[in-house]
């Protein structure tokens, strides 16, 4: 699913324009980062949680090349799945 058809398959839905739906993805999706920013989870009610997870510092060698790289220690989005909604599709 596009971007434009899931705009237009919640216009539908809701009775709403298409503009107005971006507009309500376009401030989810800037507020999800803002609680992203303030070390938050945010919980998403019958989807899941987006939360940050720290990646230690670690190694990694180019296969080509055999160089070996430092890759540095970094917080990095993630996404878990609510299992309620895990089950949906388990059928």
């Amino acid at each position: 699913m596009t971007k434009s058809d899931l705009l237009i398959a919640m216009s539908e839905k809701l009775g709403v324009n298409k503009k107005e739906v971006e507009k309500f993805l376009l401030s989810l999706n800037e507020t999800i980062k803002k609680g992203l920013h303030e070390d938050a989870k945010i919980i998403l009610p019958g989807l899941g949680i987006v939360r940050l997870k720290h990646r230690k510092e670690r190694k990694c060698k180019v296969p080509k090349s055999e160089q070996v790289l430092t890759v540095p220690a970094q917080d990095v989005p993630v996404f878990q799945v609510n299992k309620k909604f895990k089950e949906i599709f388990k059928k």
